[in-house]
């Protein structure tokens, strides 16, 4: 099923054009599959990227998540502890 005359934002792109001055002139084939091994290193370096600051931002979130459970479990001793040192007394 091609859409290409009729819809051509639904085409997707094998290729990449090349400017020309003449817009008879297509790119041969060699210097398309440059271009479209150019994207595909451009879309994996962007995707490396990508990974890397998603990974920059787990650390970080890991991070806020482990001060947090310390600052908790600092509480949670301390108040043990000062229930323990001075315990309340029981009310009839």
């Amino acid at each position: 099923m091609t859409h290409w005359p009729h819809t051509p934002h639904l085409r997707r792109p094998d290729r990449v054009e090349l400017m020309d001055e003449s817009p008879a002139a297509g790119p041969t084939e060699r210097q398309s599959a440059v271009n479209v091994d150019d994207v595909v290193a451009e879309k994996i370096a962007a995707a490396r990227a990508r990974a890397e600051r998603e990974k920059r931002r787990r650390a970080a979130l890991a991070a806020a998540r482990k001060r947090g459970l310390a600052i908790r479990h600092a509480t949670k001793l301390r108040e043990a502890n000062y229930r323990r040192t001075y315990p309340q007394k029981e009310t009839p």
